[in-house]
């Protein structure tokens, strides 16, 4: 199993729709992308836009450092994009 901070991008945002019980259309709608960017996302086809990241953020309440991998704290591995 992969440690919190090597979770991908659109790993994170699957355990948060699932866990928020929310669906792509609402989260979609609630940022101002398609559902097709979400689940591109989620899939690795390409990645959020730093605005759409914030948004993410926001929507979701999740801190930015688990969205995109960096690290809590000193020492501790930062995913690479």
């Amino acid at each position: 199993m992969e440690s919190p901070n090597h979770r991908s991008l659109g790993h994170e945002i699957r355990l948060e729709l699932l866990s928020q019980q929310l669906t792509v259309t609402q989260l979609a709608d609630d940022i101002g992308v398609s559902r097709q960017t979400i689940y591109n996302w989620i899939n690795g086809k390409n990645r959020p836009r730093w605005t759409h990241l914030v948004a993410l953020s926001e929507s979701l309440a999740m801190p930015m450092h688990r969205l995109i991998g960096a690290p809590t704290s000193w020492g501790e591995p930062c995913q690479v994009f």
